[in-house]
């Protein structure tokens, strides 16, 4: 039989192509699923598989409902990101707030070699922002700084013992400590962070408003707190009755769909204003397709919740399916960049 005709090689090809598709995108899976948002999404997404395959099916429900359980324990990385909220707070120097050109222009403005100091700074950027480690796979969560000598001490111990870096560490350890002087200039600040605009402080608060929203819910749930009589007793304050009749549920799925409807605010801003071809505006783009979708899950659970109107499960699994997928697919692609990046 010949299988060198059109009507069969042709399929074949494709289904070649998907089995390589597949296989890559499970090699892509196996290396970054040490990453916390990386399994976060996994686990809703085999979650939302399954309920979109199973979910009428009382028999398979019942069977495959303590891997649900496991799967949806995964929701506990709101602890991590709630735990991480001091750190946004009191650490304000961090990777993604620090202006790297900036920051090393001022830092050549002061007498540091440009090409002893832009090696130096890069890679205390990338341990900064943490992530997977391409030699161990392990991840790392990063960390901040909480002042500008904090960052400037660590950039000093970076530096290395050549000629050109004892001249740069003693450019650094005398901006240090200068030499005190009456009526003297206060010292220049050398660390720029980034413009942060109004929109994005709001999706700051909002996403720890939900990071602690969501850890009352569990905590709820094990019975360590009575979620309802705390609503009580704020019910009997003066000015917030109306808090006895609210529901914790309701104001969490409200507050993820305001939180998305300003990232995608924020997305499409970002997208029309990039350069065409640019990396921000294919990251915009991306997340721009996230906050879509997020928006549509969020929103029907919210709606349900509020006693609107119920959807099918099958629609709830879908848009679950659809928003927590596309954000794993976004995530990877963003640590893929990255790392060809480094």
């Amino acid at each position: 039989m010949d299988n060198s005709g059109p009507l069969v090689s042709r399929p074949l090809g494709i289904w070649d192509n998907s089995m390589q598709t597949i296989a890559a995108g499970c090699l892509w899976l196996k290396k970054y699923r040490e990453h916390p948002d990386v399994f976060h999404k996994i686990c809703q997404v085999a979650v939302a598989v399954i309920g979109l395959c199973y979910g009428r099916d009382p028999n398979q429900t019942e069977r495959l409902g303590k891997l649900v359980i496991i799967l949806k324990s995964a929701d506990m990385h709101y602890f991590y990101s709630f735990l991480n909220l001091p750190k946004l707070i009191f650490y304000p120097i961090r990777a993604e707030t620090l202006n790297q050109a900036a920051t090393l222009s001022d830092l050549v403005e002061i007498g540091l070699d440009r090409e002893v100091v832009r090696p130096i700074l890069a890679a205390e950027l990338a341990k900064m922002a943490g992530g997977i480690d391409p030699i161990t796979g392990a991840y790392s969560a990063g960390y901040g700084y909480a002042s500008e000598d904090e960052f400037l001490v660590a950039l000093l111990n970076r530096i290395p013992t050549s000629p050109a870096g004892l001249t740069a560490r003693n450019t650094l350890r005398n901006f240090l400590n200068p030499p005190v002087e009456e009526n003297s200039d206060p010292r220049p600040s050398v660390v720029v962070l980034n413009r942060v605009s109004w929109l994005e402080r709001i999706t700051t608060v909002l996403g720890g408003v939900a990071d602690i929203g969501v850890v009352f819910l569990f905590l709820n749930q094990w019975k360590l707190i009575d979620t309802a009589r705390i609503g009580m007793s704020f019910g009997q304050i003066k000015g917030l009755s109306w808090v006895k009749n609210q529901v914790l549920d309701t104001w969490l799925w409200g507050t993820f769909c305001a939180l998305h409807a300003i990232n995608l605010k924020i997305a499409l801003t970002k997208y029309f204003s990039a350069a065409e071809g640019s990396v921000d505006k294919k990251y915009a783009g991306r997340d721009a397709v996230v906050s879509v979708a997020e928006l549509f899950f969020n929103g029907a659970w919210f709606i349900e919740s509020a006693g609107v109107r119920t959807f099918p499960k099958p629609v709830l699994f879908g848009l679950a399916l659809i928003a927590k997928g596309s954000g794993l697919v976004n995530i990877i692609a963003k640590l893929r960049d990255q790392n060809a990046v480094t």
